[in-house]
């Protein structure tokens, strides 16, 4: 048997909220624009200044990047 994730598992491990470097929330935003998706972590007020954002075609694509980036900053 070879271990693989599923997109639902990708999801799950992307919380709905993190807490940033110096204890302020962000939110997660999953948006698909024509044939690109988005995901990006902002702050409720201050939408223009994601944490981090990614982006691709394929929605299982961003979802493993996100993960890969927050655990770069131990955020997650």
């Amino acid at each position: 048997d070879i271990p693989c994730w599923s997109l639902a598992a990708l999801l799950d491990v992307l919380e709905s909220e993190i807490d940033g470097e110096n204890g302020e929330t962000y939110k997660l935003n999953i948006e698909k624009d024509g044939t690109w998706w988005d995901i990006w972590y902002s702050e409720e007020y201050d939408e223009e200044n994601p944490i981090e954002t990614t982006s691709s075609e394929e929605l299982i694509d961003v979802c493993v990047n996100m993960i890969l980036k927050l655990k770069e900053r131990n955020l997650i």
